[in-house]
């Protein structure tokens, strides 16, 4: 039989817990703050929506001031390009006709037959010209005589061939040719007869002027009053000469008065 094992000297008990050990857990426990749960306000239906359209009113009216605001910088630039067009035609036309005018001395070679048209019909100008005469060759140029100032077609025209025996041949057969009801006069030039600023201006784009238009405006303009006492005045001495001449003629008869004017209150 085993003799019985004897404890350690080192062996101690633990120590008992202390007293206020559990009052210890329940302080700690207490002393935390309870959390409060946050609830969400109540929204009324009816204001939501009202604000919803005020800001939908808002949106539309910015939408539109943009859409108005992008309207009028596109038409402003339309109106700018079509300037900038007007402007690049115009200084391509005139590059052109420099470009003629200093190629002239290689268009004026004794091969080349210039025909002149005269006669000319009323609208019978520079594209007709060239569509009509183009049947009988090569067309390089041509040239209506127009007035400076108007514009307005003189009544002749130069036409220059490629070929000057296609210039003879078309000279010869549109000479006395009835067209629109003017006889065409139509004969070839000599180059010893050409003039050396001849083709100056030649395929040059001319302006329309508006013609009616301005008469209109002319016609509707209110006449200012020194204007029309002077028109009255002539009229009255035109009417004195006339009765003078019926009463040395013997005529018993009284030219009436003229009616002068209605005068014109001019704005100062």
């Amino acid at each position: 039989m085993a003799p019985p094992l004897k404890k350690h000297k080192s062996a101690r008990r633990a120590p008992p817990p202390p007293e206020d050990a559990g009052d210890a857990s329940v302080n700690t426990q207490s002393s935390v703050a309870p959390v409060k749960m946050m609830v969400p306000a109540t929204v009324d239906p009816a204001e939501a929506a009202r604000q919803a359209a005020a800001a939908a009113q808002e949106a539309a009216a910015a939408a539109a001031a943009a859409e108005a605001e992008a309207a009028a910088v596109a038409l402003k630039s339309a109106r700018q390009a079509r300037r900038v067009e007007r402007r690049v035609e115009k200084r391509a036309a005139a590059a052109a006709a420099n470009a003629e005018d200093a190629d002239s001395s290689d268009l004026d070679s004794p091969n080349r037959g210039v025909v002149y048209i005269g006669h000319l019909p009323h609208g019978f100008y520079e594209e007709q010209l060239r569509g009509f005469f183009s049947q009988f060759g090569t067309v390089q140029r041509v040239k209506v005589a127009r007035s400076k100032k108007s514009a307005r077609a003189k009544g002749y025209a130069f036409v220059q061939f490629a070929n000057v025996e296609v210039a003879r041949i078309a000279a010869e057969t549109m000479h006395g040719y009835l067209m629109f009801g003017r006889l065409l006069d139509v004969h070839l030039v000599p180059p010893e007869r050409q003039h050396a600023r001849l083709w100056v201006g030649a395929e040059r784009k001319w302006d329309r002027i508006p013609w009616r238009a301005i008469e209109r405006q002319r016609h509707n303009e209110v006449e200012p009053n020194a204007a029309a006492t002077r028109r009255t005045a002539r009229v009255k001495r035109r009417a004195l000469v006339a009765r003078k001449k019926l009463a040395a003629a013997g005529i018993d008869y009284d030219v009436p008065e003229p009616v002068a004017p209605t005068a014109v209150v001019e704005k100062a």
